[in-house]
């Protein structure tokens, strides 16, 4: 059985929200939906190495 759509949307939703504005150069949260699950995780962006 398929996750239904209101689901679906409220969980893009919440992934988005996780992280301010201000940061979305920088981390992020993201929902992989798939038919029967939905996987989180967070990505954290470096910045430029110092030399």
């Amino acid at each position: 059985m398929a996750l239904p759509e209101t689901d679906l949307h409220r969980i893009r939703l919440w992934a988005r929200e996780r992280v301010p504005e201000h940061l979305w150069d920088e981390l992020k949260v993201e929902a992989d939906i798939s038919d029967r699950h939905v996987s989180t995780g967070q990505t954290a962006f470096s910045g430029p190495s110092e030399r």
